[in-house]
C-alpha cells in the first residue's frame, strides 16, 4: 500500500504534464509560492479513512491551484483553463490519464474544486481554488 507522500508524489507527477505550471507543482506548503503553481496538501477534516467496507484506505487530498496574484485579470482565464474537464491545462484530464498514479494506488478521481477565489499564502494574496482528489489504497 502506498504511503501519503507516495501519494502526494504521484498526484504531483501527473501534474507536471500541465505545462503552465512550468515545474512549480509541491508536495508540501510553501511560503513563497510564484503563479502559477500547485500545492498537494491533505483535505481539511478527516482525509483518510482506514479499512473501508472494500477493503481500501480513502485518501482525501487537496491540490491548491494559484493562478495569479489576487488583482492581476489575467488570474481567471488561467484558473478557467486549471478547471476545465480537458485540455492541456485541466487538472482533471492531468489525473484522469492516468488514474493509478503509476500503479501505486487503486484509483485517483478530481471530484470537485471548492474556494475559488483569493487565497492567501504567507503575506501573499493569491487567486486560486482547490481541487478534491479522492484517492483509494489496498
Amino acid at each position: 500500500m502506498a504511503t501519503i507522500s507516495q501519494v502526494r508524489t504521484g498526484i504531483r507527477t501527473r501534474l507536471l504534464t500541465i505545462a503552465a505550471f512550468d515545474g512549480k507543482v509541491y508536495e508540501k506548503m510553501r511560503g513563497d509560492i510564484t503563479p502559477p503553481a500547485a500545492i498537494v496538501l491533505p483535505a481539511p477534516g478527516t482525509f483518510l479513512v482506514y479499512r473501508t467496507s472494500t477493503g481500501s484506505d480513502d485518501l482525501q487530498l487537496n491540490v491548491r491551484v494559484f493562478a495569479s496574484h489576487a488583482h492581476e485579470d489575467t488570474g481567471q482565464d488561467v484558473l478557467d483553463a486549471f478547471i476545465d474537464r480537458t485540455g492541456a491545462s485541466s487538472v482533471y484530464a492531468a489525473i484522469d490519464a492516468d488514474p493509478t498514479l503509476g500503479g501505486i494506488v487503486d484509483y485517483a478521481v478530481v471530484t470537485g474544486a471548492t474556494d475559488y477565489g483569493s487565497l492567501t499564502v504567507g503575506a501573499l494574496e493569491l487567486f486560486g481554488c482547490d481541487f478534491v482528489i479522492d484517492v483509494a489504497m489496498s
